[in-house]
């Protein structure tokens, strides 16, 4: 029932059970970023030869609405807990939390007031996964569009497990539009972070 998938990101359960988990947008009526974009999952138990059946795990649109719940950026604990951050239309990001294994999902919560600057315009989670560091902080690299129409790179974190989170600055040195630069001042856009040894 979806027209495209686009903005992968895989998680690996811990041992026992190893299980690959994979999500993306689920883009319903068309492949364009914005519109009814659902989030939804495939499930591995074999390393990723075979997969089982499609699941959504959250969506807001109806028949009369499209909304557009996007960038999944899951981060697989080693509980065996999923948390899933995501975006609603670029505008607000929401929390779902899973059942240890997660074959479950719970509901979703909005997280805005935490993650969101006054000043952002808009606001996008991931690509893709997040982290949970050794320390059991749970990290998930983002951007937004600030005053002026400047783009920036930030993490969200949080050191409770999910229930509540900060933001970062943003990182990065201010990018100077060029002579021929017909785009917006960048500190960063879409980003990605990784444990570094």
């Amino acid at each position: 029932g979806y027209h495209a998938f686009r903005i992968p990101a895989l998680v690996r359960l811990p041992e026992p059970d190893g299980n690959l988990l994979l999500f993306a947008e689920g883009r319903r009526l068309s492949s364009s970023d914005h519109g009814w974009n659902d989030i939804v999952a495939k499930r591995s138990s074999d390393n990723g030869q075979t997969w089982g059946p499609m699941e959504k795990v959250y969506g807001e649109s109806t028949d009369n609405k499209s909304v557009c719940i996007g960038n999944p950026a899951p981060i697989g604990r080693k509980d065996g807990t999923v948390v899933l951050v995501a975006c609603r239309d670029n505008s607000d990001v929401l929390v779902i939390h899973s059942n240890p294994l997660a074959t479950s999902w719970g509901n979703a919560t909005y997280i805005t007031p935490q993650v969101k600057a006054p000043a952002w315009t808009w606001v996008a989670t991931g690509p893709p996964q997040g982290l949970e560091l050794p320390s059991g902080r749970l990290l998930v690299a983002a951007d937004h569009i600030g005053k002026g129409g400047v783009w920036g790179s930030h993490a969200m974190f949080s050191d409770d497990g999910g229930a509540s989170w900060q933001i970062s600055s943003s990182s990065g040195a201010a990018g100077r539009p060029g002579k021929n630069w017909s785009g917006p001042l960048t500190n960063g856009n879409e980003c990605q972070a990784a444990v570094a040894p």
